[in-house]
């Protein structure tokens, strides 16, 4: 009797990991004040201005390293981001805690050693999410301490969740 429970709970478990293992196709959608570039393991993969834009068609794994350059001109800033499969089965969420401060400008990537150095998380911001009435998601409002900034953020499983309705 036990021997089956054992077998479907090994089945989960490797159902889980190889879901969170593939490699989710979609786009990065952002509402941003007011410059934002980003970079998954050093290739810059979507750029966008003041208001809500969507990145080209590009791909996110588990594991991958997410850079965020950040600008302010003046008065209120925020950055929020989401990716959404184009299947619309799935969005990776980024919250906060999610990121770390980058201490230096031009940062495009890094290695598994630095990240953990970098310990400043990025403000959560307050203020309407927005995004919601494109993409329902679970990202915060989010900036780093200055007004140029740079935020890093490794992509975890627990990112990757299925897609609020």
């Amino acid at each position: 009797m036990l021997r089956p429970l054992l077998f479907v709970i090994a089945l989960v478990q490797w159902l889980a990991l190889s879901a969170s293992a593939a490699t989710l196709v979609g786009t990065f959608l952002a509402s941003i004040d007011d410059h934002a570039t980003v970079f998954v393991n050093g290739s810059k993969v979507f750029h966008g201005d003041l208001g809500t834009s969507r990145s080209g068609q590009t791909t996110l794994n588990v594991g991958d390293r997410v850079i965020v350059h950040m600008s302010n001109d003046q008065g209120p800033k925020h950055l929020l981001l989401v990716f959404a499969t184009t299947d619309g089965k799935q969005i990776v969420s980024f919250r906060a805690s999610d990121f770390h401060i980058v201490p230096e400008l031009g940062v495009n990537t890094f290695d598994g050693g630095q990240f953990p150095k970098w310990t400043k998380q990025a403000r959560k911001l307050q203020g309407t999410k927005g995004l919601d009435r494109e993409v329902k998601n679970y990202s915060e409002r989010v900036w780093g301490d200055l007004d140029k900034c740079t935020l890093a953020c490794v992509i975890t499983a627990q990112m990757v969740t299925p897609r609020p309705r």
